[in-house]
């Protein structure tokens, strides 16, 4: 049985419709049927909302499926309710989440899903190690991890973290300087903002919103599913 299952059906989802749904997802997705998977796991996702083990295996269909911003956005939202940081899952199929995803830290207890990237050790690390606990790192811990989503291609979830960090209006000089530490000239000439870098014309693009839209529409769709 897949990791994120082992907790047992009945006391992480004690609606007995909701643990036949997770029940016939967590088949499905061992089937290789991601179609069927998203649909129950978003079946249980209306009925419990906090379902971290649905979060799971809907971000493993996603991968599966060449998802993998929605992936990546799908993860977040299961760290948010429960996914332990420490291993993020088994998806069958040969992906383990942990593989190919790390759980970045922006407090003491809270955490956000970003991609490893080759050659991003440094900043991985960065990402990993414990805050302090303030809130000023908190918008550049999430630059940062916008910067390994860009460069893993992964707009939407790009433009989400690059966003959040931007909105709190507590960017300072470090935080920027790092982000272009990670996003480098090559990558910026690749991006067209080499001429006059910045985290608005490098991340924020028409691209990367429609993007995100695009994604966070599959990541809510438990808000708007009405199963059949």
């Amino acid at each position: 049985m897949l990791l994120f299952f082992a907790y047992g059906l009945w006391h992480a989802v004690p609606d007995e419709r909701a643990a036949a749904a997770l029940a016939r997802g967590e088949k499905a997705l061992r089937r290789g049927e991601y179609g069927a998977t998203v649909r129950d796991l978003n079946r249980v996702l209306k009925m419990v909302p906090n379902s971290a083990e649905a979060r799971q295996g809907l971000a493993c269909a996603y991968y599966l499926t060449g998802n993998r911003s929605v992936a990546v956005m799908e993860l977040t939202k299961g760290l948010e309710v429960g996914v332990f940081a420490e291993q993020l899952g088994r998806c069958g199929h040969g992906l383990r989440l942990d593989d190919v995803f790390f759980a970045a830290k922006v407090g003491l207890s809270e955490a956000f899903a970003v991609p490893r990237v080759a050659g991003a050790e440094e900043f991985e690390a960065e990402l990993i190690s414990q805050p302090t606990g303030t809130t000023p790192e908190e918008p550049g811990r999430m630059l940062l991890g916008a910067c390994l989503a860009l460069r893993a291609h992964l707009l939407g979830a790009a433009w989400e973290y690059a966003g959040s960090a931007l909105e709190t209006d507590a960017l300072n000089a470090d935080d920027r300087a790092r982000f272009f530490a990670c996003f480098d000239h090559k990558m910026q000439r690749r991006a067209g903002c080499a001429t006059r870098p910045s985290i608005e014309k490098c991340v924020m693009t028409d691209a990367a919103r429609r993007a995100y839209f695009e994604n966070i529409r599959l990541v809510d769709a438990p808000f708007w599913y009405e199963p059949a």
